[in-house]
């Protein structure tokens, strides 16, 4: 009997080496080598760390404030007083002296004694016109007798020159008011140093053209307004806390002109003495009956916004002020946010924005405010005190 084998079936047939296996078996993944990875951590946190280096020395906080401003319109008569049991406003000063000197150019020396000379103005009060003849004497506020140099009828006022009567440096004078010492002839005139009294010399002293003397002097005045005005400021930082400065400047009308001889010549000097006048804030509001917003802190200055002027009833010479005496007043006062600068600072490093914000916004003394931190992604106030620009616009 013979036995036939069974064919085997198309599929068993099929080489398995050619059986075609999933796509998704085929795909063969390239491995990213270990070095790789470490570059690529290092280079972030290279970039991490130079932020972070950058952003602290370079970190910054800036804070614009704006303080709050109420005015009220002046016009009042003001007491002001050293002590104030007597009334009124408690007044206080402060002084700077002031002096500018320049050498005369083409010097020459005296061979004999000369008279100084220098330019007054005389007033006529009365109705009639009043004759001063040539040679009439003078009496000078600082010492030393003159005369007049020429015959002049004053209707209104004219300015005459006047020389020394004695020869020499005594006859050297600074601006001065003068008075005839014939006083009942010329009760209706007054007189008023235009030019000090210059030019007296001794023989083997450096003298010089009056004329080019007057041109220096009236320099060395200009140089003296110029350092007047930036020292008002400084004067008035000096002053205590609770004073505020009034727009009245103690200064004598006129600089005082002096020549003296120096081993380089003629030497040319200018000389005053700057005092500004305080009052105390808190008597001056309640003087004027002004009442103080609340709550405080809120300074009362006397502000530029509108023109002020204050005259008085006594002649304010700065070194013999009297104990009391009365200042009128018009013009614009204003009360002003009092924003403690340095004490805000001291307390605000370290704080969020949100916390930095939240303060500001609760100080009544301030109207609006600005915060910039640097660099842009910095989030809270530096540490150090210096890094914290503070900002206050008027």
């Amino acid at each position: 009997m013979i036995i036939k084998k069974k064919s085997p079936s198309p599929e068993v047939l099929v080489p398995q080496k050619n059986k075609v296996l999933p796509l998704e078996k085929k795909i063969i993944k390239s491995p990213v080598p270990k070095k790789s990875y470490g570059l690529l951590i290092i280079s972030v946190s290279a970039v991490m760390v130079l932020g972070l280096v950058i952003g602290g020395l370079f970190s910054e906080t800036v804070i614009r404030v704006t303080p709050r401003l109420f005015s009220t319109s002046l016009d009042a008569t003001l007491l002001l007083a050293r002590d104030r049991g007597r009334g009124g406003v408690s007044f206080a000063t402060a002084s700077k002296e002031f002096t500018e000197e320049e050498i005369v150019p083409s010097v020459r020396v005296a061979t004999e004694s000369q008279a100084a000379s220098g330019m007054v103005r005389i007033f006529n009060r009365g109705s009639a016109s009043v004759l001063v003849p040539e040679n009439t004497i003078l009496e000078s506020s600082e010492g030393g007798s003159y005369h007049t140099t020429e015959t002049v009828t004053i209707v209104s006022s004219e300015e005459v020159v006047i020389e020394a009567d004695a020869l020499g440096r005594e006859g050297n004078s600074p601006v001065a008011d003068f008075t005839f010492s014939d006083t009942e002839s010329f009760a209706t005139l007054t007189v008023r140093g235009i030019t000090a009294i210059i030019g007296g010399s001794a023989p083997g002293d450096a003298v010089a053209d009056p004329s080019t003397i007057q041109d220096i002097s009236q320099k060395l005045r200009a140089k003296l307004f110029q350092k007047e005005v930036v020292f008002r400021t400084l004067l008035a930082e000096e002053l205590p806390d609770e004073m505020v400065m009034l727009p009245i400047t103690l200064t004598p009308s006129q600089p005082r002109i002096t020549t003296h001889n120096d081993p380089e010549g003629l030497v040319v000097r200018a000389h005053t003495t700057l005092t500004i006048l305080a009052a105390n804030r808190k008597e001056l509001a309640e003087y004027l009956k002004i009442k103080l917003p609340e709550p405080p802190p809120f300074l009362l200055t006397v502000s530029d916004l509108e023109p002020i002027t204050m005259t008085t009833n006594v002649p304010l010479d700065p070194d013999s002020l009297p104990e009391t005496f009365t200042v009128r007043g018009t013009g614009m006062l204003s009360l002003v946010g009092s924003f403690e600068e340095e004490g805000f600072r001291i307390g605000i490093p370290g704080m969020s924005k949100k916390e930095l914000k939240a303060k500001l916004s609760t100080m009544p003394e301030i109207t609006s405010f600005t915060i910039t931190m640097r660099p842009p992604w910095r989030r809270k106030v530096p540490l150090d005190p210096q890094d914290i620009t503070i900002l206050i616009d008027f």
